[in-house]
Parts: structure tokens; sequence; C-alpha cells
């Protein structure tokens, strides 16, 4: 199966950072945010360093999130804060139509592998990359490859879209 190519990014786009596994460290996530910003609108919950147990909110709170994103004209990319635990509990509530209607990448990996595989059953390429409470702490040639990444630029790097390993690629 060929995956699309969900739309690429272009300077100030928006970017939706989600929180749907576990609790976000935000002294971690304020200087990725603070990267991003440089070249896209953000968007983050006023609520994304809440916790509840293990997770960063109940299932329903956390596929709410993300469909809200999902659901938002304005949002191109979907980038998870962290990864953890969790996604596969809230897979139920996600808006399947929302990402057929207009296809966003979404960027994680780890537990987030689960919304990369929903997107790909969906028929779209993700990117598996860094959630961005670890973002700010790779080099910048890497944060730099990323961002090309999203931008739809092609070469040899990191991270790979779910599109190569389910086109049968490395």
């Amino acid at each position: 199966m060929s995956l699309a190519a969900t739309p690429a990014l272009r300077e100030g786009d928006t970017i939706a950072v989600v929180a749907p596994a576990g609790p976000v460290p935000m002294k971690r996530l304020a200087p990725a945010l603070t990267l991003l910003e440089k070249h896209y609108r953000v968007l983050v919950a006023d609520d994304i360093g809440r916790t509840e147990g293990f997770l960063a909110g109940n299932d329903e709170r956390r596929a709410a999130e993300f469909n809200q994103a999902l659901q938002d004209p304005d949002v191109r990319c979907i980038w998870a804060a962290r990864g953890g635990y969790g996604c596969s509990r809230m897979a139920q509530f996600l808006d399947g139509d929302a990402m057929r209607k207009d296809p966003v990448p979404i960027v994680g990996f780890s537990d987030l592998t689960v919304l990369l595989s929903w997107a790909a059953t969906l028929g779209f390429r993700s990117v598996h990359g860094p959630v961005l409470t670890q973002f700010a702490e790779l080099d910048a040639a890497d944060q730099n490859w990323m961002l090309g990444l999203l931008r739809g630029e092609e070469g040899e790097g990191p991270f790979a879209t779910t599109a190569s390993a389910a086109e049968g690629g490395p």
C-alpha cells in the first residue's frame, strides 16, 4: 500500500502541540517551543502540563485535545509533546473523518507509534521522529533536518516517515 504524503509545512503555518500519552515535563518542553516559534505559529493547550496518574489526562481528554487539533483547519502539523504510555487507550476516540478531510503529519515516536499507525491505516504518512521534549536536545543539524522534513525537503537524515516502512523501505 502506498501512503499519501501530507502537505508540507510553510513558514508561519500552525503546529499543534498535544499530550496524548504521559505527563509533559514543562522544563523540557519550553526550549522546543521557543525553537518552533521562530518559524511557526504554535498552539499549546493552557493545561498541557496536566497530570492524571501516569497520564496527561484521562483517555477522553487526551483524545479530545488530539481531535481538536485535527479539526482545526489552521493546524498543518500535530507534534506530540512526549510519549510514554496511553495512546492505544485513546485510539478508539480519534476522528478519522477529520484526518481524511484535511490530513496533517503527526510527529512522534515511542507510544505515539499507535497514532502514526492509525494515520497509516487511513492512508497517510506521518513522521517517526522526536517528541518535542527531546527536540531542543538534538544538535542543530538534526533539528534543521527535522524541520526540513516537515517542509517536504528530501535528503538523508535521522528520522523517517511511516511511508518508508509501509512501502517496504528501511
